[in-house]
């Protein structure tokens, strides 16, 4: 499991990557070109305190920001 730099904090179902502010996901709407793979029924904001984005076979879930996970970057070369 590792966050993956996906966020809804400031809008609830609205999620953005965290580097660029690009929306790719909006209560189930997708952009033209946007990629997602979300887990069945997911996001669900469970708890109301879900807004992070994090991997783990492959699919993605929204998870508590405050869960300790690795991180995956991006680097240009």
């Amino acid at each position: 499991m590792a966050w993956i730099g996906g966020s809804d904090f400031d809008i609830e179902g609205t999620w953005k990557w965290t580097n660029s502010n690009t929306i790719f996901w909006s209560s189930n709407n997708v952009p033209p070109g946007a990629y997602y793979t979300w887990y069945p029924n997911q996001p669900d904001n469970a708890w109301n305190n879900e807004d992070c984005l994090e991997i783990f076979g492959g699919k993605w879930n929204d998870r508590s920001c405050t869960d300790k996970r690795r991180g995956i970057c991006e680097k240009n070369l």
